[in-house]
């Protein structure tokens, strides 16, 4: 990932997610299933180191002692990551440990909702963007550029 090689028990990605255990046995091209050595390792095209790593902490740390993420960025990264593999067990749990932090903008859920599929977060969200008192927080040239002009102008049409 990004130029680092992480050493993981590849039985831990097999056992929860087809698509990387696809990845150790299928053979890229002429070469060797990848992933089985140093020399031959899985390339994760699109996914930063940062990612990666929490990923990781939300596996691992049920086994190893580390902290666990603990912020909405850093599930965010697990939710991503999860939601590309098909790992729905690791994603179902991100999903309710991101769902519980506070003072989240309603404008990134709905935002995450929309993009990785949590269907029980869309009302929700965009109910407390309709709640938000104007003039202090009114939508956005950000907000527009989150969620789409169509969206923002529906939710202003709505909160009028």
């Amino acid at each position: 990932v990004e130029s680092t090689l992480f050493r993981v028990p590849r039985y831990v990605f097999e056992d929860s997610s087809d698509v990387i255990r696809d990845m150790f046995l299928f053979p890229s091209g002429a070469q060797a299933a990848e992933g089985l050595s140093d020399e031959s390792p899985i390339t994760l095209q699109e996914t930063s180191s940062w990612d990666f790593k929490q990923l990781l902490r939300a596996m691992f740390c049920r086994y190893v002692e580390c902290t666990p993420p603990t912020t909405f960025d850093e599930w965010v990264a697990v939710i991503k990551l999860t939601h590309r593999w098909e790992m729905t067990a690791l994603y179902q749990f991100a999903v309710k440990q991101a769902h519980r932090l506070p003072n989240v903008d309603p404008v990134e859920r709905l935002v995450l909702a929309r993009t990785y599929d949590i269907h029980d977060w869309v009302r929700p969200a965009i109910y407390d963007i309709l709640r938000r008192e104007e003039p202090s927080q009114p939508l956005s040239q950000k907000d527009v550029a989150k969620l789409g002009l169509d969206v923002v102008l529906e939710l202003a049409r709505t909160r009028e």
